[in-house]
Order: structure tokens, then C-alpha cells, then sequence
């Protein structure tokens, strides 16, 4: 029996754990107050798994244990100090060597006891492009420490005006249809606002606008038009068509076929094009004498569900050659 060991080598960095991150802090709160605690788990074994935490810039107000994470006031606010941001960059490092490390951004916010609070650090909600217009879409939830004075305000994020907050339900609505093609996804900031205190607190709200199948194909020509001669042999590139779809990658990609010829010959038969890239090509020998001009519809059509199309005429003019000699209409003169 040979038995064998594999050792643990440092190939895991650290990874944070819960994110998003977010955390408050009041303007009173004495130094040594715990604020919030961030957490990295290393998949590596032993020494290698051992993670530490350090701040790469204390603001002069926080500091962190290196071993559990825990952020706490190392420093009092100046008491007129409110609703002010600290962006607090953390970085863990484990134990190996080389020792691998991760970096992580978040958001603390002082805030004063008689500030809104909102329920969540942010939000985020997805929504259709077709979704019919006045549909609620999201409620923002805020309370205040002076009793339900709540009003609502959407008041960055918005420039087209695309959505309505109740002022006293915090509800969100869709007020002016959505277009992923133009917008695919806003940033709004809703501010919550005591009426009797003039507090106020802000929140940011991610709306992701989904992209659904509303554009069909459309080819860059009304028409299309080539000339072969008689003598192309067959595979022989006659022209190409192109289409595009404005929507989204899962919903643009365009495929070609011939279909419905509309001239007394099977155009079909004469000719073939490559679904992907619109590039038509003889299937056959041509024959002015017997067909001067093929004319056929190519429709294109995209991969959304349920799929939209579009569709273009096609015209292909044989040319003649000189590929018969003359021939007397009888055998014999007498």
C-alpha cells in the first residue's frame, strides 16, 4: 500500500462574506462603539485558511480588530456632524506565503437620532420593458424616531421622469414606458423626510429594466438586388443581406432563410443562403436561356421569444454569354 499526502498549498485569497455591506453609526456614539463586523472566509487549510483585517484609511473616527473583523469608534463626531458618508475601504490578507488578499468598499453613515431610517441599505428591483405603465413596482419603507411623519421624494436618478413615488406610501410606479434599448437600468435616490423635524435620510434605489423581444429584424436595405453571369459555377457569392435587431444579445441574433419564391421557377433550388451571415450563393448551374431573372423573399428572424421577423425582396439578373453556336433549323438544304 503506498499512501500518499497532499499538502495545502496558498492558492485561495480571502473572500468577503454577506455582502452587500452598509452600516450607520450615530452622531453620539462614544468611542470603542461597535458599528458593524466584516467577515472573509479562506479556503485554504491551517495557516494558509488564517485571515486578518486592516483598514486602509481610518478617517481619523474607526478602527478594526485584525482578528474578528469588528469595526468600532476609535473617535467622537463633532456633534453638528449628520448625515455624512464615509467610504470605508477594508482588506484582508491571509497567512500563507506569498500571503493572497481581497478589498472590499462600503458605505458608513452618520446619522442623528432623529433621522428618518430606512429598513433596508438599499434596494433593488427588476423590471420589464413592457411593463403597462402606473404598475407599482417596489415600496420604500422609512420610520422616524419622532413618530410615522414620513414623506417621499425621488429626488436624483430620474431625468425623464419615468417613475412616481407615493409621498406617504413610498410606493414606486412606473409613470412613462420603459425602453431597455434606451435605458436599461436607473439609479434612483428617494429621500425619506420627518415634516415635523425637516430630518431627512436618503436611500438608493437600482431599478434593471429586462430586456424583452419588442424589435424585429431590419435589414439594411428596403431591397437587394446582383447580377451573375450564366457561367458562375455553383457556390458562386451573389450577394449579401444583412439585418439587425436592436434588442439584447439573448434576443438579436438573426438567422436567414429563402422561402416563398415568387417567380415561376424554384428559387430555392437555385440558390442557397447561409442562415447565419445572409450570404446568398448559386445551388446551381444558371441558364439565361431558360431564366433571365430570379426574384425571391429572404425573411429574417430573431431568437426572442416569441421570435419577430422581418422580410426583403431579392432580385438576381442572369446574365447572357456567348455558350451557343448557331444552329440551322434543318439538317439538309436542297
Amino acid at each position: 500500500m503506498v499512501r500518499v499526502q497532499v499538502e495545502d498549498i496558498n492558492d485561495n485569497a480571502p473572500v468577503f462574506v454577506g455582502l452587500p455591506y452598509y452600516a450607520a453609526v450615530q452622531v453620539e456614539a462614544e468611542p470603542g462603539s461597535p458599528i458593524f463586523r466584516v467577515t472573509a472566509v479562506d479556503r485554504d487549510k491551517g495557516i494558509n485558511g488564517e485571515v486578518s483585517y486592516y483598514l486602509k484609511d481610518d478617517h481619523g473616527h474607526f478602527e478594526i480588530d485584525r482578528l474578528t473583523g469588528g469595526l468600532r469608534l476609535k473617535k467622537s463626531f463633532e456633534s453638528d456632524l449628520s448625515n455624512q458618508e464615509y467610504q470605508m475601504v477594508v482588506y484582508t490578507k491571509d497567512g500563507g506565503y506569498p500571503p493572497l488578499s481581497s478589498t472590499l468598499e462600503f458605505p458608513i453613515t452618520v446619522v442623528n437620532k432623529a433621522m428618518p431610517v430606512f429598513d433596508k441599505s438599499f434596494y433593488a428591483v427588476p423590471v420589464n420593458e413592457d411593463v403597462a405603465v402606473h404598475t407599482p413596482i417596489l415600496g420604500i419603507n422609512a420610520t422616524s424616531p419622532e413618530g410615522q411623519n414620513i414623506i417621499y421624494t425621488i429626488v436624483e436618478g430620474d431625468p425623464s421622469l419615468q417613475f412616481d413615488i407615493g409621498f406617504d406610501t413610498g410606493v414606486i410606479r412606473v409613470i412613462n414606458s420603459l425602453d431597455y434599448e434606451i435605458a436599461p437600468s436607473f439609479r434612483l435616490t428617494v429621500r425619506a423626510t420627518d415634516y415635523l423635524t425637516g430630518a431627512r435620510a436618503e436611500v438608493d434605489v437600482d431599478v434593471t429594466v429586462n430586456d424583452v423581444n419588442d424589435n424585429p429584424p431590419v435589414f439594411e436595405k428596403t431591397s437587394y438586388k446582383a447580377v451573375l453571369s450564366e457561367t458562375a459555377m455553383i457556390g458562386t457569392p451573389a450577394l449579401q443581406v444583412v439585418a439587425t435587431d436592436k434588442d439584447s444579445e439573448k434576443n438579436n441574433i438573426v438567422r436567414y432563410q429563402i422561402f416563398y419564391p415568387t417567380d415561376a421557377y424554384n428559387s430555392t433550388d437555385h440558390f442557397h443562403i447561409d442562415s447565419s451571415s445572409g450570404l446568398i450563393l448559386t445551388a446551381r448551374m444558371l441558364d439565361h436561356e431558360l431564366v433571365q431573372r430570379y426574384d425571391f423573399i429572404v425573411r429574417a428572424t430573431d431568437n426572442g421569444f416569441p421570435p419577430l421577423s422581418s422580410e426583403v425582396s431579392v432580385t438576381v439578373v442572369v446574365n447572357d454569354m456567348n455558350d451557343n453556336p448557331p444552329v440551322f433549323n434543318q439538317l439538309l438544304y436542297e
